[in-house]
C-alpha cells in the first residue's frame, strides 16, 4: 500500500509539471514585454536647479497585473503586457527651483510599434503642436508658461495614468516601446510662439 501511494503521489506530481509546463506555453503565446524607460530631458541654462521624468515603481502580481508603489520612484518601468490587460503609468515631470526667469514645457512622446494595440492620452494640460519633436515624436507644449511664481512644480503627463491594451494585442517578435522626453525653454515674454522657440532651439526647420 505505502509503495502504491508514493507512486500514485509521483503521477500526480508529473501531471501537475505537465500541466504548468503546458499552461506556460500556452501563457507565453499573449504576453509581450515592452519597455517604458530611456526617457531624456533638456534643459537650458539658468531655468531650473532640478528637471527630471520619473513615476512610480510598478509591480506584477502573480495573475499578471500591475500597481503602482507610491512612494518609489524610477526613471522608467518595463513591463509585461496580456491582451485587455490595462497597466497603470504615472509618468510625470518634476521641476525644483524654478527661476523667474519665463519658460515653456514641452513633452515629446516616441513610442514604437503600438499601433492600434496599446494607446493613452494626454492630461488635458498639453497642447499638441504641429511639429515633431527632436527625436522625430509627436510634440506637445503645457497650456501655461513657468515664470518661478511655484517655484517646485510636478507636472503629470498621462490623462488617468493609465496605458490601455487591447484585447486585439498580438505582436510576436516585435519589441514596444513610449519613451518621454521633455524641454525647459526660455521664452522672451509670454506671447511668443511656442512652435518658433522650439524650433529655434534646435535649429528645426
Amino acid at each position: 500500500m505505502k509503495a502504491k501511494r508514493i507512486y500514485g503521489l509521483a503521477l500526480f506530481l508529473v501531471s501537475l509539471v505537465l500541466i504548468t509546463a503546458f499552461s506556460s506555453a500556452v501563457y507565453a503565446k499573449y504576453i509581450k514585454k515592452t519597455d517604458f524607460k530611456g526617457n531624456t530631458v533638456t534643459i537650458q541654462a539658468d531655468l531650473a536647479k532640478d528637471f527630471k521624468i520619473v513615476e512610480s515603481e510598478a509591480i506584477r502580481d502573480a495573475l499578471g497585473e500591475y500597481s503602482l508603489v507610491s512612494d518609489t520612484e524610477v526613471s522608467g518601468n518595463e513591463y509585461i503586457l496580456m491582451p485587455g490587460v490595462d497597466i497603470p503609468k504615472n509618468p510625470k515631470v518634476v521641476i525644483e527651483d524654478k527661476t523667474a526667469l519665463p519658460a515653456y514645457l514641452y513633452v515629446e512622446i516616441v513610442d514604437t510599434n503600438t499601433d492600434n494595440a496599446i494607446t493613452y492620452t494626454l492630461s488635458d494640460w498639453w497642447i499638441k503642436l504641429d511639429i515633431k519633436g527632436v527625436n522625430g515624436g509627436t510634440l506637445y507644449v503645457y497650456n501655461a508658461v513657468l515664470d518661478g511664481s511655484t517655484p517646485d512644480v510636478s507636472i503629470g503627463i498621462l490623462k488617468g495614468n493609465t496605458v490601455f491594451v487591447s484585447e486585439t494585442l498580438n505582436h510576436a517578435g516585435k519589441a514596444f516601446s513610449i519613451k518621454f522626453h521633455a524641454y525647459l525653454l526660455q521664452t522672451p515674454d509670454s506671447t511668443s510662439d511656442e512652435t518658433t522657440i522650439f524650433k529655434n532651439a534646435f535649429g528645426l526647420s
